[in-house]
């Protein structure tokens, strides 16, 4: 999930995209155009993009011969700090140009002197620079005193500041009480200084950056702080100011700074933090507002958004670039800047994205969501896994084939699909692709492994055709990719044959392989010696399984009109050197499954438990639990852990490693596992999250209560009904409440002279929690709502069981309110 950064335009051609570090755009008022400035190592280019309301800003964009700017070095920092004033800054010169056309002023450094870093203040205006000689650092402060048509004014505040190590970064920031410079040195260190119109720069606060507990390098190197920019709200002076400082580390990780600025212009650090996004250097540029930034770090680029200075309040998300038909292969983001505001031109807050050699125009959008990206492949694709092995997305797809003028016939292809990859293998006429896996073996334990793509296949038959015409319907295929006189092509072997279609089909251990066919299921060995695979023994089951994965000894077996089943492979009995399939378990409350995945749950204790998670055609998710492998198996009936009725069915579920760096797993005990994902035949995706019994119970109640507000759930909430001691059923809305605040010494209330008691805890329909609710809540102030909601219920006058022990036990409901939001931000913490 991320942002989508739609591009509208791309440029090429014009400068040497390829080798640009930075980007700045400037709007010139009096020439009605920006300035797009580009930095790369030796030079800087320049072009010229009109204003335009009209949409066609990019028509007229050109490369410009300036006047007045240093066009032979990189330059470090750029901005326009009068209407027509451009003030640059390089690793040679400081230069001032009338709209890049005449010269203002120039001033070189001394000789032996390179500038490393520098930064501009165009509110005040002044800048910062860090000069490097002889192995050591001084920053100057500049202050512009007058600018005309003619002159710039320059002087130097105060004294320079020596600093033993190397300034690679500079930013400075000014608030109503107090301006104040950040210099980030290559060893790590951060160094604050106060900007005195009478002294220039004073050394206020020196801070080393901690080592970032997620890199296992513990290297100083990896802390060199390559790029700062500060964030913070334009604030009226009489209030301390609250701003957060963004440091791009090079091992890849933003260090931020939360900073309070008070009224009596003293500074103050509040908390640090770090955010890991990779492993190579990062670079950050302003966003669109004041609380807003973006982010690149090799291959990943990325938004930073905050809701208020604080560090708990920072926001990032993945930034993706795409065209129409999204088909956009994304490169490393090189640099990247935010078009300013200008009222006439449509191009007025784009993203300027250089990438590759190229530069894009984009519009980012303002919510998070899944950005698809599309692979081309031949005909329609029905069945897709990915093989890192041969890196690339291996799918399987039909397509209609014009036979002759008059006939049609619809055939199966399998297509490997990568950036420098595509070749297909077709099926016969007729047959169709059911299921794919990816097969490895080795012919030594020291060798590197041989890796194929196992195809299990079907031909249609009709439900006519004698089946003792001995036809053979279903056919395994081993497949592999290959180099053939410098074209790619597919290696096929075909290596069983059945009667019926193979359906399904997955792996078992290192080199074995489990197949469905018609209403068997065959366990193939492969044996190394004579490369073939004999079939070892078979079971049979009451309709044709759709879906297979194994956990050894278990095989789970999703069928096509039968329950879900659990089998395992045991030694046979009555001849040692056999095996035997044997139904260890069967779910019977998930008859009519689409599809499973096993969950293996970790407990603290160091045991691992698992279940299976079936989805069924009617939208429900059915917990079922796996039956022990280390007792002696036997025929039983699948544990039903929980049930949950969905709004869609579930066509397959995947455990996906797909959690951001910069978001570590702070987990919980209540949290068992939050990586699952779901998709659906109409494209909707579900996140799940595992939860324990406590925490179900919890965020259950939490959940009935915000069903009980119009602004989280403006649609009616339903309950189940109680159940009185003599079996009569009253449609009483009762909950339970929390573990921690049930009456031990009742276990029922008196209502009308009958107790009502209520189900046991752990029936399978209460142990399901519908995030969207949590979300909602979370969405705004959750604590304050939540209290709310709770002082409303207990007001209440009428006879409800949920008001009434809200009403009886509200403070200590109240006590539990921040723990509560707390947990349910860590359930949805993945997905939210």
């Amino acid at each position: 999930m991320g942002l989508e950064a739609r591009i509208g335009a791309r440029i090429e051609g014009h400068a040497p995209f390829s080798i640009v570090s930075h980007v700045w755009v400037l709007p010139v008022p009096e020439e009605k155009v920006f300035f797009v400035v580009l930095s790369s190592p030796g030079q800087t280019h320049v072009l010229s993009i009109p204003q335009s309301s009209e949409g066609d800003d990019l028509h007229d964009l050109h490369a410009m011969e300036t006047v007045g700017l240093d066009m032979q070095h990189s330059t470090l920092a750029v901005a326009m700090i009068a209407e027509n004033c451009v003030f640059q800054i390089t690793e040679s010169a400081v230069s001032f140009s009338r709209n890049a056309q005449d010269s203002l002023h120039v001033e070189h450094w001394p000789a032996g002197y390179k500038a490393s870093a520098a930064a501009i203040e165009d509110n005040i205006p002044c800048a910062v620079i860090a000069l490097r000689h002889e192995g050591k650092s001084e920053i100057r402060a500049l202050q512009i005193d007058d600018i005309d048509d003619e002159t710039v004014s320059v002087s130097e505040l105060g004294r320079s500041v020596q600093t033993e190590c190397e300034v690679i970064s500079l930013a400075i920031h000014s608030t109503p009480m107090l301006t104040f410079v950040v210099a980030g040195n290559i060893d790590g260190t951060l160094h604050i200084f106060r900007v005195s119109p009478k002294n220039g720069l004073e050394p206020y606060l020196e801070h080393e950056i901690p080592q970032n507990t997620d890199h296992l390098d513990d290297l100083e190197a990896l802390n060199a702080c390559e790029d700062i920019l500060v964030l913070g709200e334009q604030v009226s002076s009489g209030k301390h100011v609250d701003l957060v400082v963004l440091c791009g580390l090079r091992g890849g990780s933003i260090y931020a700074l939360e900073l309070q600025v008070g009224l009596d212009a003293s500074l103050h650090i509040k908390s640090q933090r770090h955010f890991s996004l990779g492993l190579t250097t990062v670079k950050l540029s302003s966003g669109k507002s004041h609380l807003s930034a973006f982010a690149t770090c090799g291959d990943g680029f990325f938004s930073i958004a905050m809701k208020d200075s604080r560090l708990d309040a920072i926001d990032i998300s993945d930034v993706y670039l795409t065209d129409y038909p999204r088909s956009f292969r994304q490169e490393s983001v090189a640099s990247m800047t935010m078009v300013p505001y200008v009222e006439i031109s449509t191009l007025s807050e784009a993203l300027i994205v250089i990438s590759g050699d190229s530069c894009f125009v984009t519009a980012v959008s303002e919510k998070r969501q899944i950005v698809p990206n599309e692979t081309n492949v031949h005909g329609s694709p029905h069945t897709l896994i990915e093989s890192r092995p041969f890196n690339c997305m291996v799918s399987a797809s039909s397509y209609v084939w014009k036979r002759s003028a008059t006939t049609r016939a619809v055939r199966d292809v399998v297509q490997f699909s990568s950036s420098n990859l595509r070749c297909i293998w077709e099926t016969d006429i007729g047959w169709k692709v059911h299921s794919m896996a990816e097969w490895s073996f080795r012919r030594t334990p020291d060798s590197a492994p041989h890796v194929w793509i196992a195809v299990a296949a079907g031909r249609a038959t009709r439900f006519d055709e004698v089946a003792a015409s001995r036809s053979r319907n279903g056919r395994l295929y081993l497949l592999r990719p290959s180099a053939v006189s410098g074209r790619c092509d597919v290696q096929a072997s075909q290596i069983k044959q059945y009667d019926s279609p193979v359906t399904a089909i997955a792996t078992y251990g290192d080199t074995d392989i489990v197949a469905c066919s018609g209403t068997k299921v065959y366990f193939l060995q492969y044996d190394t010696e004579t490369s073939r695979f004999e079939e070892v023994c078979n079971f049979v089951i009451h309709s044709p399984g759709i879906r297979v994965t194994t956990a050894p000894p278990h095989i789970h077996i999703t069928t096509e009109r039968d329950s879900t089943l659990t089998l395992q492979l045991i030694d046979n009995p009555s001849n040692p050197n056999s095996k035997l399939l044997r139904n260890v378990a069967r779910g019977d409350g998930a008859r009519q499954s689409t599809s499973h995945t096993t969950i293996d749950i970790s407990h603290a204790d160091h045991t691992t438990s698992s279940f299976n998670l079936t989805s069924t055609l009617n939208g429900e998710l059915v917990g079922l639990r796996v039956p022990d492998p280390n007792q002696p198996p036997r025929i039983a009936t699948h544990d039903t852990l929980f049930t949950a009725k969905l709004c869609r069915s579930v066509m397959r579920i995947v455990e996906a490693k797909i959690r951001p760096p910069w978001k570590p797993v702070h987990r919980t005990s209540g949290i068992l596992k939050d990586d699952l994902v779901g998709i659906t035949t109409d494209g909707t995706v579900y996140g799940f999250a595992v939860l324990d019994e406590k925490t179900t119970n919890r965020l259950r109640w939490l959940q009935r209560l915000c069903q009980r507000n119009p602004d989280i759930c403006p649609f009616t909430y339903s309950t189940p009904p109680t159940v009185t001691r003599n079996g009569y059923v009253k449609a009483i809305p009762v909950v339970l409440p929390p573990p921690g605040f049930e009456n031990p010494a009742d276990s029922g209330r008196n209502v009308g002279g009958d107790v009502l008691r209520r189900h046991r805890r752990h029936r399978p329909s209460d142990m399901h929690v519908d995030g969207d609710f949590l979300v909602r809540l979370l969405d705004q102030d959750s604590v304050e709502l939540l209290t709310s909601i709770l002082d409303a219920e207990a007001k209440k006058k009428i006879h409800d069981p949920i008001s009434s022990w809200v009403r009886d036990n509200l403070e200590a409901q109240k006590a539990e309110v921040e723990t509560l939001i707390a947990e349910a931000r860590a359930a949805v913490d993945r997905w939210w």
